[in-house]
């Protein structure tokens, strides 16, 4: 019995790991599959039952893991982000949310016939959208760059408002559960009170410790873990259900106290939270009542319809109305709201308390959540880019490249790049050479563009290619190789530290598999450098009918010349190099750099 249980076990944490990366790997949400593997190993084959693997420890330790999850996102919500955002955006995340909220409260209990609790319970979770879906949809939908900066945010800030909103609603449905209505304000009262006074209070004098450097680094993540554990059942043995809302209040006080390093808090949190969520969703499936969903049968579908048709376009109707966006820039932010892991967390969690607390039929909310859940990420997946090109609100080719490195040739060539209409963006782990970027006005980031810290912060939508241009030869190759993933092996390029002839046979062919090479066979990082010194510059020319590409070489023949980029009347950017011959014709651009006079 023993063994069985450790076998078990084992193979859900195995199966949660693995469908982690193979999602990274194909670029999948891993949320579809996660639910699909739960269902199949759950009520499909019967071969997991969550009640009985875990017993007593199941509701324990979904309390525990939705409060570390909360908390981890709470530590994203920055006041001054929400202060320096547009109107739209404010908008969506503030009354835009409470429209889509009351609109789906109100149209699930009428199609649905559920109780008022329950259909304002999965109104307030339905809310939150899934960053970690938008991001990749919209390196897929390629918008313009006002509808990916409106999406983006929204996306982030709105996971912990709808959690709040949550909370708050599923507090005021356990409070009514009360005989009278004064005992039930005073609760809900109790519940709000212990709620602000211990995160507020355990916030600050937490993030003193963390300020004055009383707590080492090796401890504070394990430190703030047992706090966060620590506050929350200590909320719940003052009133029942007070810890989500304590551990919230607590990591977004964190967030937005000055001079509080918590990234290193943040990654450890974050690996803790992919775990915790991707064994949830494993449980949760598993435990999912295929019963319950075919009653509900078109009843469910009808409720997704109404979210992704009515709830959201009136909340982003409302949301715009004062804004210079056009109507098919409108349409397509009315379209692409995804719903992903908060969601499915919360309506697993609050179904779970509210069948302890005697509510009936609580399964139901799981039901229609991840009815949604599913229906927007694979209808927003296949249409959101057609959708858009209809609208004619999507880039045919992102006028953007990120270039990996801030050295003085990768200036010199993002500045060529930047001056004919490119977006550039440079990273790099010096400092020195992201403040000489950031002198000459370029977008940079300052750190590995492979780490977490980067996954988080990089917004790359705006981006088509990458350019690996430091000096070092397993920096580039590593940077295409992680790149190459997610903008395609056609869109990643990298420049040799040596000549071709220099390089073992093995790293010519991992050039070949993972990406492209940059310029001319013999172009290496060094020889700009020193061409770039020695005062050649960066030209652009535009070929005509007179004066065509051939004439431009044998203008050129007696000098030095590297050939970089040339771009079309469409304006693609096609890049120079043995393996890519290219055919200027009138109307074409030629970026090349020549030696000083």
């Amino acid at each position: 019995m023993e063994n069985n249980i450790i076998s078990l076990i084992t193979l859900i944490i195995v199966l949660a790991a693995s469908i982690q990366w193979f999602s990274w790997r194909v670029k999948i949400p891993a949320i579809i599959l996660l639910l699909i593997s739960g269902i199949i190993l759950g009520p499909v084959l019967s071969y997991i039952n969550p009640d009985k693997l875990l017993g007593n420890f199941l509701h324990p330790f979904i309390s525990l893991s939705v409060a570390i999850i909360i908390f981890e996102g709470s530590l994203t919500l920055k006041f001054k982000d929400i202060l320096g955002l547009g109107n739209v955006i404010r908008n969506l995340i503030t009354f835009g949310m409470l429209i889509t909220f009351i609109i789906t409260a109100l149209f699930t209990e009428i199609i649905t016939g559920v109780t008022w609790e329950t259909a304002f319970l999965f109104g307030a979770i339905t809310v939150v959208s899934g960053p970690t879906v938008i991001i990749p949809l919209l390196r897929v939908v390629k918008p313009k760059p006002a509808i990916s900066r409106i999406l983006k945010w929204e996306g982030i800030l709105i996971d912990p408002l709808g959690v709040i909103l949550s909370v708050i609603v599923y507090e005021i449905i356990i409070s009514k559960a009360s005989n009278s209505l004064i005992t039930a304000g005073l609760i809900f009262f109790k519940i709000f009170l212990i709620g602000i006074l211990l995160g507020v209070g355990f916030g600050y004098i937490y993030g003193l410790f963390l300020k004055r450097h009383w707590i080492p680094e090796f401890l504070q993540n394990i430190s703030t873990l047992a706090v966060v554990l620590g506050l929350f059942t200590l909320s719940n043995i003052f009133q029942n259900e007070a810890g989500l809302l304590t551990v919230t209040v607590f990591g977004i006080i964190l967030a937005n106290m000055e001079d509080v390093n918590i990234e290193d808090i943040i990654n450890f949190k974050e690996s803790l939270s992919i775990l915790l969520t991707s064994l949830l969703f494993i449980f949760l499936s598993a435990r999912f009542d295929l019963q319950s969903f075919k009653k509900l049968g078109l009843k469910a579908v009808f409720v997704f319809l109404i979210i992704q048709f009515l709830a959201r376009p009136v909340n982003v109707f409302f949301s715009t109305l004062k804004s210079d966006l056009s109507i098919g820039e409108k349409a397509l932010i009315s379209w692409i709201a995804p719903r992903g892991i908060v969601a499915a967390a919360m309506a697993s969690f609050f179904a779970i308390n509210l069948e302890r607390q005697g509510f009936s039929n609580a399964n139901i909310l799981v039901s229609l959540t991840f009815m949604v859940i599913i229906g927007t990420i694979v209808l927003q997946s296949i249409t959101s880019r057609p959708f858009a090109k209809v609208l004619k609100c999507a880039e045919d080719e992102v006028k953007g490249v990120f270039i990996v490195g801030a050295n003085i040739v990768a200036r010199a060539v993002g500045d060529a790049l930047r001056n004919n209409g490119y977006e550039i963006l440079l990273a790099d782990t010096s400092w020195e050479y992201i403040s000489d970027a950031r002198l000459e006005g370029f977008e940079t980031y300052l750190g590995n563009p492979i780490s977490e810290h980067a996954t988080r912060h990089l917004d790359l939508v705006e981006y088509s290619k990458v350019f690996a241009m430091t000096p070092f030869e397993h920096v580039n190759l590593t940077n295409i190789m992680h790149f190459g993933k997610e903008f395609g092996k056609n869109n990643v390029f990298m420049i040799k530290s040596k000549p071709a002839e220099e390089l073992p046979e093995r790293m010519i062919l991992q050039y070949k598999h993972y990406g492209n090479l940059l310029f001319g066979k013999n172009i290496t990082y060094g020889y700009l450098k020193s061409l770039i010194k020695d005062g050649a510059e960066i030209h652009t020319t535009t070929l005509t009918d007179e004066f065509n590409y051939e004439k431009f070489l044998n203008l050129h023949k007696n000098n030095e010349l590297v050939l970089l980029f040339a771009v079309n009347e469409a304006g693609k950017l096609h890049i120079c190099s043995d393996d890519r011959k290219i055919e200027p014709e009138a109307g074409w651009k030629i970026i090349y750099l020549k030696s000083g006079e």
